[in-house]
């Protein structure tokens, strides 16, 4: 994706996220999908990332996809953002940094940093640590594993698949 498109990606996951809403119906996909330990941590994450998780889900669904593996990456793909503070203003400052200096987005991920930077190292790594979450929770090991790469295009179609919605959506 150019700079222009990722901005412009940015651009709409902020206001999704500013106006982000899920209802009690809508959860209900979690008790067909997941077990009472995914379920924990989907509910663990911010509102703007069940939205989005959801809405993920959905459009897989409503384009064919029924791979009961590749469903629930897509309902857990983002649990790692809910593994700590995550505040919006962090993440919008972190994306501009990756967007436009990402030797500074790197330095203020940097595991080494005091606590305060916590927020900046869950948004570099939340697939890192959003796998090894679903991991201790029990999760398919084949949705750990894509989990922990739906940042990248990886190798195989379910990976491919993950990637490519989420960052349509």
């Amino acid at each position: 994706m150019s700079r222009r498109g990722h901005f412009h990606h940015l651009v709409r996951r902020f206001f999704s996220a500013v106006g982000a809403r899920v209802s009690p119906a809508e959860l209900a996909v979690l008790d067909e999908y997941l077990s009472p330990a995914e379920r924990d941590l989907f509910r663990a994450m911010p509102i703007a990332d069940q939205r989005h998780s959801l809405d993920l889900w959905n459009r897989l669904r409503r384009d064919g996809y029924s791979d009961p593996v590749l469903l629930r990456a897509a309902l857990l793909h983002d649990i790692g953002k809910g593994m700590g503070p995550l505040p919006l203003p962090c993440r919008v400052l972190f994306s501009l940094c990756e967007l436009a200096l990402p030797g500074l987005a790197r330095w203020l991920a940097d595991p080494s940093r005091p606590h305060l930077f916590r927020p900046f190292y869950l948004a570099m790594y939340h697939a890192e640590v959003g796998a090894r979450a679903a991991a201790r929770a029990g999760s398919n090991p084949e949705v750990v594993r894509l989990i922990g790469g739906h940042d990248s295009p990886g190798r195989d179609e379910r990976s491919r698949l993950l990637y490519h919605y989420d960052g349509q959506m």
